[in-house]
């Protein structure tokens, strides 16, 4: 089963709440490896994994302002 639309606005919204706090990239990841856990429980990586892996890119659709629906659309997880 691959990332979901949904879990894919989730993850980015929440790096963007984060961002606006000026939370610093180590603690995005410990916080986003959090709410994997809490989400789908422990062992599970899927969401906390998609992050790692588009981190980068997320945080450079969102300093060019794009919404988190329009973040996920750029990654081709939702049309």
């Amino acid at each position: 089963m691959g990332f979901s639309c949904d879990l894919c606005r989730l993850a980015v919204t929440v790096i963007a709440e984060e961002i606006s706090k000026n939370t610093s990239v180590d603690d995005l990841a410990s916080g986003i490896g959090k709410l994997s856990s809490d989400i789908f429980g422990e062992g599970s990586s899927q969401f906390s994994d998609f992050v790692s892996k588009h981190l980068p890119e997320i945080i450079h659709y969102l300093d060019q302002g794009l919404t988190p629906e329009d973040v996920c659309r750029a990654l081709a997880l939702c049309e």
